[in-house]
């Protein structure tokens, strides 16, 4: 019966041909793929090849109009639509609409972010979700174990977006949707666990008062399945054949319908078929002898296009069948061959007399692969060497099953000859290059470097060509660099003319060299620019020359200079106090001065002595330095207590010195209590100490003067801080010369010697001094001096003794198996404060970071059972990449060192294992 029918729908459907095609208005939706989505500008998916299918059938014209799903319904509802592609088989959609039988169904799957722990369906029970589809929605909220938070949204796009936004747990969409949308959007946060959700089966929805198209798509369904349309369809999709697709086959009895029909119909068909196989067989005869005089007069003249073609070639063209018999040669082979081509094509290859090394070239039964797509080189007819670049393929002969050999031969022997002869010159020109000693580099338009010379790559610290070539200037070099390399490119290809300009080059070592550079452009025959050549010649030593030349003439007239000032200067500051000297010596003689008036006056003239006292023990040690009579007396002192002394003499002179509104403070490292011995010249440190001092209280009216020392790598750091005066840029790079100073004497006196001579002394103590200064904050001084190696020994006990720990809020997981082992790091970390957790394997140490998140370090032995001290850290940096972990192991060798560092461990000790070494260690990493 199913087959009678079909054939009445064969007929009818034949007949319809002849009727204007019906439009029917599909809805379907705007993004579902693979189901129904826009690609290309084109509708595709598996619901559309369907309806497709559906359309030739039945000589529909659908066309389709994309929404979301409501408004497709709405749509349906007000009679806009004739049906909609895609519904699920819900209890709403069935009692609002006219359903067909299912013709498939769809996954829906859970997406979750990369680190999520939902793995199960029962592990989103509590979980906030985002989910696209209604029905899904309705049965979560309908399940009484469900104690989460549902989010409805109109799209798969936004349920996929909030889990990337970490504002749901987990998105519950079509599976092939979501697959498809997380590889078109790169959403690599968000991963897919192996879980199928559920699947809901779809049907097309249709009116209610639209039965008859409902019979007709559902019996055209029925159609599509038996005939094996719908599963090629659906292999092409989704690549296998679902056992569960369209489950349900609605028996629709048509034979009533059309029974009448095919009486009426049937006549009127047949005449119509024969009257046109008539026709067409007779318009086809016609057809077959034109074409075949065309086709023949054409391949006449193609095969005489071709002959002529590939006898012009220079290079050699053949074919042959399986019986090494020439279907086709050209000139060239024969030429090679030293025999014609018309004795080629009328004999076999073995008939020909052949070169020895020619015969595997045109041998049919040859597969060697040495012959494809290689160079070769032949022998031809004239005894001369050729060099060739073979092509051999096989392929089946049109209309029959018979393979035929395709050979093409290209001669490059001209090629290769001028291809050495340019090797040679390039060789010769870049060995003329290489043993220059400027700088040479070239670049193209791109500005990126296309070579350069040894003497470029060396000074560059260049190891190869690989670490320049095809980089650009801001790949290579610092930001300013670069961006002055950079414009000086753009105004060469902008121009076109050559540049020249002198800068200041830092080696990578950190040596500075002046170099003079020539930029000029390269410019082929047909005068296009194709890059950029650059020279740099080292011309700093004749720079050098000059400016010590102009440096020397500049210090001379400046020296001339601060001597007249200095002596000027020298002159008032002799002169003030023997002033103050000679005129209350003068006073004191007036018998009518009270005792109080002769003491103030007596005070005053002892002042102007000390006074002048100072400035002539400043010359007298000016000119002993200068005259290399200065003696170093080392002797051991505590280095603490003359600071402590420097401080009191400095407060019992404040009223002296007028600077009672300025606070002094000195710092000591450690304990005052506690003396630091030294062995060098106290009364020299001292001397440039209170030297420095003064300079700052002389320059300071407010805020306050620090001094003090500590160490630094193997030394001494004496510094004085003041919130005085700064000194001006322009006058920092003098400030230690003699007779120089930064600020006026008739503001604040003094001879100009006092940083001189404190240089001079720190350079003669083995020392160096330098300062920091602000315009506006103020100045440091700063001078160090070497340690003995007795000092060094005491501080570094003194630095060990006082070192204590204090890790009260520190969690520290210790993974190791022996038991001994254990508790001695336990009673080493025991003095810490620190919480220690034990784990005796891999495992437990795994399972320890799980659990506990506020583990701050790990102490890792690498030999344990189950897992050893490599997979655990591999596990646990997977866990926690940022969290430090020491390898503590008793093996020694060589490369345990690697092994552990490479399975991600941050730190390495071997056992015996030294407590104050580890607790160093660990500070270190926690800090």
């Amino acid at each position: 019966m199913r087959y009678f029918v079909i054939g009445l729908l064969f007929i009818l459907t034949a007949v319809s041909a002849f009727a204007k095609d019906k439009v029917i208005k599909v809805g379907i939706q705007q993004n579902f793929p693979p189901y129904e989505f826009s690609s290309n500008n084109r509708i595709i998916g598996f619901n559309i090849d369907i309806l497709h299918q559906l359309s030739d059938l039945f000589s529909y014209e659908f066309e389709f109009i994309q929404s979301n799903h409501d408004s497709l319904k709405a749509m349906l509802r007000d009679g806009e639509l004739d049906f909609i592609s895609f519904c699920f088989q819900s209890q709403t959609n069935k009692a609002e609409f006219s359903l067909s039988i299912p013709y498939n169904m769809v996954p829906y799957g859970i997406f979750v972010p990369y680190d999520s722990p939902i793995e199960t369906p029962q592990d989103i029970l509590t979980s906030t979700l985002s989910i696209e589809n209604e029905q899904i929605y309705n049965m979560l909220l309908q399940n009484n174990n469900f104690s989460g938070t549902l989010n409805l949204n109109k799209s798969h796009t936004e349920c996929l977006e909030e889990v990337l936004a970490r504002k749901t747990d987990a998105a519950i969409v079509a599976s092939l949707t979501g697959k498809y949308l997380v590889e078109k959007h790169s959403y690599k946060e968000i991963q897919i666990p192996p879980i199928n959700f559920r699947n809901l089966q779809y049907s097309c929805a249709f009116p209610k008062t639209g039965d008859s198209l409902l019979v007709q798509f559902n019996e055209g369904l029925n159609i599509l399945r038996e005939t094996g349309t719908y599963n090629r369809i659906y292999q092409k999709w989704f690549g296998e054949i679902h056992p569960n697709q369209v489950t349900e086959v609605q028996k629709v009895v048509l034979w009533p319908f059309y029974l009448m029909g095919a009486l009426i119909v049937i006549l009127v068909v047949m005449f119509v078929i024969q009257r046109k196989r008539y026709l067409a067989l007779k318009d086809l005869k016609e057809k077959e002898i034109m074409i075949r005089h065309h086709a023949e007069k054409s391949l006449f003249e193609y095969r005489n296009a071709v002959n002529g073609i590939i006898d012009h070639l220079p290079h050699i063209i053949f074919l042959k069948d399986k019986n090494n018999k020439f279907i086709l040669a050209n000139k060239a082979l024969a030429q090679l061959l030293g025999t014609s081509k018309e004795i080629l094509l009328q004999n076999s290859s073995e008939s020909v007399q052949l070169n020895v090394n020619m015969g595997h070239l045109i041998d049919y039964n040859n597969n060697s692969d040495e012959l494809n797509s290689q160079k070769i080189q032949l022998i031809d007819a004239t005894s001369q060497l050729r060099s060739f670049e073979v092509t051999r393929r096989k392929f089946v002969r049109p209309m029959s099953s018979d393979q035929i050999l395709m050979v093409v031969a290209i001669d490059i022997s001209r090629r290769e000859k001028y291809e050495q002869l340019l090797k040679n010159e390039k060789a010769l020109l870049s060995s003329l290059i290489k043993s220059i000693p400027d700088l040479i580099f070239y670049k193209n338009t791109q500005l990126e470097y296309l070579g350069g010379n040894t003497a470029f790559k060396d000074f560059n610290n260049f190891q190869g060509d690989q670490d320049f070539i095809g980089k650009v200037d801001h790949e290579l070099f610092d930001k300013q660099t670069a961006d002055q390399y950079l414009e000086a490119d753009n105004e060469i290809i902008k121009n076109r003319t050559k540049i020249q300009f002198n800068r200041w080059e830092t080696s990578p070592n950190g040596d500075k060299f002046l170099y003079d550079t020539q930029k000029v452009p390269i410019i082929d025959k047909t005068d296009k620019l194709i890059g950029i050549v650059g020279i740099s010649r080292n011309i700093t030593k004749q720079a050098t020359i000059k400016q010590q030349l102009e440096r020397a003439k500049t210090k001379a007239e400046q020296s001339d200079k601060l001597k007249t000032l200095f002596l000027t200067n020298l002159s008032h500051e002799i002169r003030t106090p023997l002033n103050s000297i000679i005129g209350f010596s003068d006073l004191l003689t007036d018998p009518d001065l009270t005792d109080d008036q002769r003491e103030e006056f007596t005070e005053l003239i002892s002042k102007s002595g000390g006074s002048l006292l100072g400035l002539v023990d400043d010359i007298i040690d000016l000119s002993k330095i200068e005259a290399k009579q200065v003696q170093i007396n080392k002797s051991k002192f505590d280095l603490s207590r003359m600071i402590m002394d420097i401080y009191e003499s400095i407060e019992d002179s404040r009223d002296q010195i007028q600077k009672r509104s300025v606070q002094v403070e000195y710092y000591i490292p450690g304990s005052e209590e506690q003396p630091f011995y030294i062995v060098n010249d106290e009364f020299r440190i001292k001397q440039v100490l209170i030297n420095l001092i003064k300079n700052a209280l002389k320059y300071t009216t407010k805020g306050e003067v620090k001094f003090g020392f500590d160490i630094e790598n193997s030394q001494v750091r004496f510094f004085i801080k003041d919130t005085g005066l700064g000194i001006p840029q322009d006058q920092q790079s003098s400030i230690f010369e003699r007779y120089d100073r930064v600020h006026s004497f008739e503001s604040f006196g003094g001879s100009g010697l006092g940083l001189s001579i404190s240089k001079k002394l720190v350079e003669l103590l083995d020392g160096n001094i330098d300062f920091k200064t602000d315009e506006l904050e103020g100045s440091e001084f700063f001078f160090t001096i070497p340690l003995d190696e007795e000092s060094q020994k005491q501080q570094s006990e003194q630095s060990e003794a006082g070192r204590e720990y204090n890790w009260d809020n520190i969690t520290i997981l210790v993974a190791e198996d022996e038991q001994n082992n254990f508790m001695f790091l336990q009673e080493t970390l025991k003095k810490t404060g620190a919480e220690i957790i034990w784990a005796t394997d891999g495992n437990e140490a795994v399972k320890a970071v799980n659990n506990n998140p506020n583990i701050n370090i790990i102490l890792m032995d690498i030999r344990m059972p189950n897992m050893d001290g490599y997979q655990a850290t591999k596990e646990i940096k997977k866990i926690r990449n940022d969290l430090p972990i020491i390898a503590q192991t008793a093996y020694a060798m060589s490369d345990e060192r690697d092994l552990s560092l490479q399975a991600g461990c941050d730190e390495y000790m071997t056992k015996p294992i030294r407590p104050k070494k580890l607790l160093k260690k660990i500070n270190q990493l926690l800090s």
